[in-house]
């Protein structure tokens, strides 16, 4: 008892500010915290890792890369079929902000369709009806049910608002899952699995990371800006603070982030353009339409055309070949030899990716002066020739290295 009355005594004694929390302190805690966490930097963050190179060893690329599913000599009429096209959209917008499409939603409509219209017709996509739902609700989400209905929230339709690309880039991502078939491939899996494991979640990520890349394509092709797009992903680092992916079908804002600046630097972008504007040459502005839960709209389909004139996802072939292209472009020769060689692996008469490995050989040997890479380019273009003994570009190589 008496040991109690003494710490008693002790407590009110003794000097309070010695008890007190030094917020100062806390504070700083918290800022330091912030440093890592901040939404503002994570918004901003960058992860490129781009390669220094010697640039006075010019390039030799004889063959330019292209892509097919254009005419350039009918792209001079892209400007003038936009004239046209807006006195079309112009009576769509009549239309929508009529009383035929429901008032409350007539801004939201608008905004979403004018996008989801020209994505749609710069990649051949009007193969069905798409439906497009509005969900009034402050939730940043949106999703694809079925084969064709999007559904896309009012929180982040409003976040979007004045930078059409990337809202772009979020209904491009939602129709990549159709067409790429990734809803039917991961129902599969889903049903087939006892209990959801970590392949499954793994499986779902991927899905997401390639949605998005194959997003980069749909918009670029319809004109949209890549670097404008991105906000989109900065604004999903901003709200994603997982640090490990398990059990998540959403890979982290930080890896989305990274796996679009990593795929979108091996764009043949100006390529991509011209298909879309030679699609939208070709093409009628789709109409719209109110549909009966008062809550969407439909983007009607024109007349029904072939099966080969429809939207095509890329082959591996030519991801690896627009890659090794592109990275040789770039000067990483490293990654450019690495998709050469896989090129030469799918196909073994494949003479120009062993004349571009020769010109990588040839490249590394004048920023090194080390003999293997003479010897490695002599022996690519070797197999170049041997597969192909009149092409004037391998015949030229074999000369500048003196064989």
């Amino acid at each position: 008892m008496r040991t109690i009355l003494l710490l008693l005594i002790f407590c009110l004694f003794i000097n309070p500010v010695a008890f007190a929390k030094d917020y100062i302190n806390i504070h700083a805690k918290e800022m330091k915290r912030a440093e890592k966490y901040s939404s503002v930097e994570q918004y901003f963050a960058e992860y490129s890792n781009k390669n220094n190179i010697d640039n006075k060893i010019k390039l030799k690329d004889p063959i330019q890369l292209k892509l097919d599913g254009y005419d350039e000599k009918v792209l001079y009429k892209y400007n003038e079929k936009l004239k046209k096209d807006e006195l079309e959209l112009d009576k769509v917008k009549k239309y929508i902000y009529s009383n035929k499409i429901y008032k409350t939603y007539q801004d939201d409509f608008y905004f979403v369709y004018r996008i989801a219209e020209k994505i749609i017709r710069a990649n051949n996509l009007d193969f069905v009806n798409w439906r497009i739902y509005v969900d009034r609700t402050k939730e940043f989400n949106a999703n694809l049910s079925e084969l064709n209905c999007i559904t896309l929230h009012s929180g982040l339709i409003d976040t979007f608002k004045g930078n059409d690309d990337a809202m772009a880039l979020v209904i491009a991502h939602e129709i990549a899952h159709s067409v790429l078939g990734h809803q039917e491939r991961l129902s599969k899996l889903e049903s087939n699995t006892f209990y959801i494991t970590e392949v499954y979640w793994k499986r779902c990520r991927e899905a997401e990371l390639a949605a998005d890349i194959e997003a980069a394509k749909l918009i670029t092709r319809a004109g949209f800006d890549l670097n404008k797009a991105k906000e989109m992903l900065s604004v999903i680092n901003t709200l994603d603070f997982y640090n490990i992916d398990y059990g998540h079908k959403h890979p982290t804002g930080e890896k989305r982030v990274a796996n679009f600046e990593e795929n979108t630097r091996y764009f043949l972008i100006d390529e991509l353009i011209k298909q879309g504007k030679y699609n939208i040459i070709n093409s009628k502005v789709l109409k719209c339409d109110k549909s009966s839960n008062r809550k969407s709209f439909v983007i009607i389909r024109n007349e029904l055309k072939e099966r080969e004139d429809y939207y095509k996802a890329e082959t591996v072939e030519e991801v690896y070949k627009r890659v090794a292209y592109m990275a040789y472009k770039n000067k990483e020769m490293k990654k450019a030899s690495k998709y050469f060689k896989k090129l030469t692996q799918i196909n073994k008469n494949d003479f120009v990716s062993y004349l571009y490995l020769s010109y990588i050989a040839e490249y590394n040997y004048k920023l090194t002066n080390k003999e293997r890479f003479l010897e490695k380019a002599k022996n690519n273009i070797n197999k170049a020739y041997s597969i192909n003994k009149n092409n004037k570009h391998i015949l030229n190589q074999m000369k500048d290295l003196g064989l």
